[in-house]
């Protein structure tokens, strides 16, 4: 599993008055050669009911899809672009096939760096691009992406989180794999879980981007 974090994000810390928004995605059926995805709409609905049970999120700015083609996508997520204002959260989830270059829906492709792109692009002060997927990594590489070191970021009231970052589960040449033991893929099962509370392990009541992926590690 790899990681590159433009910045460490507490969504918990962002003002009263920032609007929260997701597109959340599942898509089972890639190209023909790829093998159908057993828990890939489990995923997404399962990422969905923790962004409204512990997130903050308001049930209208979360969009649940399952089984949709890529021009489906990205008039989903260009609806979801147009809602997001300055000061606002963006939160992003894919749990799917997908190669190197690009996301496999239903026969059709959505190219990482169009999908990146758009995010990054985004109105929103605090953005989350989450990707589910074999190879899912290469989105880190796309128009100079890059691993950094580290940081600390010290938070108190006045303080807001911004920044971009991707959090992938597998690097530009692994595959990632799913469970049926879970009924999941293994990512998302502790990422939902680490998003639940299982990776606060401070105990102050939130968790941080940096301990949903150390937990989910």
């Amino acid at each position: 599993m790899r990681a590159a974090l433009a910045a460490l994000l507490l969504l918990g810390a962002l003002p009263a008055a920032a609007a929260r928004h997701a597109l959340v995605v599942g898509v089972g059926e890639g190209d023909a050669a790829d093998e159908p995805l057993e828990h890939a709409a489990r995923d997404a609905r399962r990422v969905s009911e923790a962004l409204l049970q512990v997130g903050g999120f308001e049930p209208q700015n979360v969009t649940t899809l399952t089984g949709v083609s890529a021009p489906e996508l990205t008039r989903a997520l260009d609806t979801v672009l147009g809602r997001v204002g300055e000061g606002d959260v963006l939160f992003v989830f894919y749990s799917g096939h997908a190669d190197a270059e690009a996301l496999h829906l239903s026969g059709t492709h959505l190219p990482l760096a169009q999908l990146r792109e758009k995010v990054a692009a985004s109105a929103a002060r605090a953005k989350v691009l989450v990707v589910d997927a074999c190879r899912s990594g290469a989105v880190t590489r796309v128009k100079g992406g890059r691993r950094a070191e580290g940081f600390e970021v010290s938070l108190n009231d006045d303080s807001t989180s911004e920044g971009f970052a991707i959090l992938t589960s597998s690097a530009a040449g692994e595959d990632s794999q799913e469970s049926d033991t879970l009924q999941a893929s293994f990512f998302t099962h502790y990422f939902a879980s680490a998003l639940l509370g299982a990776a606060d392990r401070n105990r102050d009541g939130e968790v941080t981007l940096s301990e949903a992926f150390a937990y989910t590690s």
